[in-house]
């Protein structure tokens, strides 16, 4: 696959304000980033790139981005991560993440091992490792999830290990989609069902986990339907938006029959645990 990479100098920026400034840049189409050498690098599909799109990011800081853009070599993505930015991470000494050229962590619980193809859904960002706390925390045997916004996996495939029944794993992107059948095979967790699409294709059932890690915006967007697909003590763990949309997030939450139990924050990220009343 041909890919447009987009690099923007970092030496000026906080590890936070990098952070937002990946997050507008996978908002745009970016399906992959790494740092190096103080630049931020980010990766779009050919196909998907419109440039006139980074003339509509907006930071919540003083920085103007200059992006240089420039069209690679056919990317080595095992090599480039395994140099560049992933390393495995461990959550709470209880799940691994890892990529299949690194070594096994035999004293570790939960092992999972993704395909090194993107940043987002690895672990290291925030909002994940958030999400999977949240996982490891949850009485989750026997129970059945939905996780929105699926990327590589990751969280719909912790929810098997830890003896989830039956798990609706839903991304809009095609990527994504194929990442999780390609890891949930890797993993040998076949209770997960991986479909390519948005709210509109989550299935006529109720659960009682429903996992979104997206954006406020979605987030916002898309509640009515988790609602409808949840059963009175359903748990809503959210994560994608910052501690300073906690307030606005909730109202919506709240006008849907929501009521907060638990919130994390991490480097201004957040993640909200809630029960469906």
């Amino acid at each position: 696959m041909k890919y447009i990479e987009i690099s923007c100098k970092t030496d000026l920026l906080e590890e936070w304000q990098i952070d937002l400034l990946a997050d507008e840049l996978m908002s745009i189409g970016a399906d992959s980033y790494v740092v190096e050498d103080q630049t931020l690098k980010a990766y779009i599909l050919k196909k998907d790139f419109n440039s006139e799109l980074l003339d509509f990011i907006e930071l919540p800081f003083d920085f103007t981005p200059y992006f240089s853009i420039i069209e690679p070599e056919d990317i080595n993505w095992n090599e480039n991560w395994e140099k560049n930015y992933f390393q495995p991470i461990v959550i709470q000494d209880q799940c691994v993440i890892r990529a299949p050229f690194h070594q096994a962590f035999p004293e570790i619980k939960f092992e999972i091992i993704i395909e090194p193809k993107m940043a987002f859904g690895t672990g290291h960002h925030e909002t994940t490792s958030m999400m999977l706390e949240h996982i490891l925390e949850a009485e989750i045997a026997g129970k059945t999830v939905l996780d929105m916004g699926c990327g590589t996996g990751v969280l719909a495939i912790l929810s098997a290990l830890r003896k989830a029944s039956e798990i609706t794993a839903i991304d809009f992107d095609e990527w994504s989609y194929e990442s999780t059948l390609e890891n949930s095979g890797k993993n040998n967790v076949p209770q997960i069902v991986a479909l390519h699409g948005d709210a509109t294709v989550i299935p006529n059932t109720t659960y009682d986990i429903i996992l979104a890690n997206i954006n406020l915006n979605v987030l916002i967007a898309d509640m009515g339907a988790y609602r409808k697909v949840c059963k009175p003590g359903t748990l809503l763990y959210l994560s994608g938006f910052y501690e300073t949309d906690i307030a606005q997030l909730m109202e919506t939450c709240t006008k849907f029959g929501f009521q907060l139990q638990q919130q994390k924050v991490k480097n201004k990220w957040a993640s909200l645990k809630l029960i469906a009343i």
